[in-house]
């Protein structure tokens, strides 16, 4: 757990260029994980649901490698293959029973395309056992 504040402060570095002047880093996170559950395009979080904070009392952040093979279990958002960086990691959350892309759809379609197996560096950021899931 010693690494957690550098990976969660890492997490948020990758997420803030695409926040713009309108979200804070939450609103956006919290944004594109509604986008992916209900599974469509949203201008804010859904306003009945709770947002998850991306603070060390609600989620951990877990640094992992994955292959494509693992990548190619997100339905695509896009098809868009043409990342800014590809040196930053993937942004996963997983938890409540849910596993969702949350930033880096153009390096997974990318890394597809040109059979760039990695592996690829994922943080992973799962919600502590005692948030309940605002979806049920």
């Amino acid at each position: 757990m010693g690494d957690q504040p550098n990976l969660l402060e890492e997490m948020k570095a990758v997420l803030k260029p695409h926040t713009g002047s309108k979200e804070s880093i939450e609103q956006f996170f919290n944004r594109q994980l509604h986008e992916r559950i209900v599974g469509e395009r949203l201008d804010q979080p859904m306003p009945t649901v709770r947002l998850l904070q991306l603070s060390d009392y609600e989620v951990d952040v877990l640094e992992e490698s994955w292959s494509n093979a693992q990548l190619k279990t997100f339905p695509p958002w896009h098809t868009r293959k043409n990342p800014v960086r590809t040196d930053v990691p993937l942004i996963v959350f997983r938890g409540w029973g849910k596993l969702c892309l949350i930033d880096g759809q153009k390096r997974v379609n990318l890394w597809i395309a040109t059979e760039n197996d990695g592996p690829h560096r994922v943080l992973v950021v799962e919600p502590h056992s005692n948030v309940t899931d605002p979806f049920e």
